[in-house]
C-alpha cells in the first residue's frame, strides 16, 4: 500500500563513489563549513539510501547517532544548490545540492 513505509532488511550502506563525491564536494566547501570535514567519515557515515520522497536522485544519509549527538548544531542546518561537478564518465558538468540538517533521533 504505501512502499514508502516498508522496512528495508537490508543493512544500510554508502557506494565508495558515492562517498568519495559527498567528501571532495564537502572538501571544497568556503571555509564556515569546515565543521562538516570532520562529519566526513565512515564511523559517522554509516550509510545512505534513497529518500522517496523527494524522487530519483535524492539519497538520505544515515549517520552515527552516538556521535551526531555529541556534535549537533542545530544553528548550521542549510540548503546549497548548484554545485557544480565533473561527470568523468560523461566528461560533462552536472549540478548537485546539498542539504544539510540536523534531527536527533529520539
Amino acid at each position: 500500500m504505501f512502499s514508502f513505509l516498508k522496512k528495508d532488511k537490508k543493512e544500510p550502506k554508502i557506494e565508495a563513489g558515492e562517498f568519495d563525491l559527498l567528501a571532495s564536494v564537502i572538501n571544497r566547501l568556503p571555509e564556515q563549513y569546515n565543521f562538516l570535514k570532520a562529519q566526513t567519515t565512515s564511523e559517522f557515515i554509516l550509510g545512505s539510501t534513497p529518500n522517496l520522497l523527494m524522487g530519483e536522485f535524492w539519497r538520505t544519509t544515515l549517520l552515527n547517532q552516538s556521535l551526531i549527538k555529541k556534535i549537533e548544531q542545530k544553528d548550521k542546518s542549510f540548503f546549497l544548490k548548484d554545485i557544480k561537478v565533473l561527470n568523468t564518465q560523461s566528461r560533462k558538468l552536472e549540478t548537485i545540492c546539498l542539504d544539510v540538517e540536523f534531527h536527533k533521533v529520539t
